[in-house]
């Protein structure tokens, strides 16, 4: 049951599955590469802001909640695909 403030993801792949009973299991998350995975819980969680700027997110939104979802910086492509 904690928090991460800041969540750096640039390759390889991060399992984010800690919760945070009363509050953000993340309070930052900065994506520019890699995955950034939160589909290998079941346990429901907040992530508060999400920046992608490349890489992918992993989500469930039934499990996920972001409460803001930043555009990404500059000429970008996002893809929104099934699991």
């Amino acid at each position: 049951d904690y928090t991460v403030t800041t969540l750096n993801v640039s390759a390889g792949r991060c399992y984010s599955n800690n919760i945070k009973t009363a509050g953000n299991a993340i309070t930052t998350a900065n994506v520019t590469g890699g995955i950034l995975d939160g589909t290998q819980s079941s346990e429901a969680r907040t992530w508060a802001t999400v920046n992608p700027d490349g890489g992918q997110i992993l989500v469930d939104d039934s499990v996920v909640v972001i409460t803001t979802l930043d555009a990404p910086a500059g000429r970008k492509s996002l893809t929104v695909a099934d699991l």
